[in-house]
């Protein structure tokens, strides 16, 4: 079921193809519009993320911000054709997806990001503060597992975000691993082309909009992959599989 889903996922986003690849343009966009706000900000060392999330945190979410408005209204639209052509039926145009969900996606991002990751870094900083970082992240892990389907039943059934991410944590009881294999292992290859890439040496701005390009490429496989995995559950014939 798991390389079903990632061949899958290429399927799905061979038919949506060019949004596909606004979406990643999008995503490279959004690191740049980073970059201004931090220049704007005077957020220090901004290609340096890590280090301007320990200087600065707060400034460093703001300056986020806008790229993340770019994304989710590129992954809304990305994500509500691929989930209706994975579920047979007539995708509409992106922007059909991106007012109806746009929000909804965006919402989440930021609750996400805000309650599940932003904490980490801060933890770090503290005395014997990993010891609670690592809870924390293995908690979010597990947390955004559970809930990877919302957004797949939120355009199946046009629901609300609560209780789309309810019935994902329903639908996803037992199927955590499969789940975890399907949305880590890519984003997991990619980080590891952008890591052989950095031994070459191409410079810190080069690396900064690889990362981004990479990761624009790894989300869109990741909701092909969602979006296949959750019509196979969806299909009476195939709702069983494992």
């Amino acid at each position: 079921m798991i390389l079903e889903a990632w061949k899958g996922a290429l399927g799905l986003i061979a038919r949506s193809r060019g949004e596909a690849l606004s979406y990643v343009a999008a995503t490279v966009f959004g690191g740049w519009f980073y970059i201004l706000v931090c220049g704007a900000l005077g957020v220090a060392e901004p290609y340096s993320v890590n280090q301007a999330v320990k200087a600065a945190p707060g400034l460093t979410l703001i300056a986020y911000l806008p790229g993340m408005l770019v994304g989710a209204w590129f992954g809304a639209g990305l994500a509500g054709r691929m989930i209706m052509h994975a579920l047979g039926g007539s995708a509409e145009r992106m922007t059909f997806y991106v007012g109806k969900w746009f929000g909804r996606k965006l919402r989440w991002d930021l609750f996400f990001m805000l309650v599940m990751f932003l904490p980490v870094p801060v933890l770090v900083m503290v005395p014997a503060g990993l010891l609670f970082a690592i809870p924390w992240m293995l908690a979010a892990l597990w947390l955004g597992v559970r809930f990877a389907l919302w957004l797949n039943i939120s355009v199946e059934g046009d629901l609300p975000l609560i209780e789309s991410l309810k019935r994902s944590f329903t639908v996803t009881e037992g199927r955590f691993f499969q789940l975890l294999f399907i949305t880590a292992l890519p984003m997991g290859a990619l980080r590891s082309l952008h890591w052989l890439v950095s031994k070459a040496a191409p410079g810190e701005v080069v690396l900064f909009y690889l990362k981004f390009l990479f990761d624009g490429m790894g989300y869109a496989l990741v909701l092909g992959a969602l979006a296949f995995f959750y019509a196979r559950l969806s299909s009476p014939a195939e709702g069983t599989a494992s």
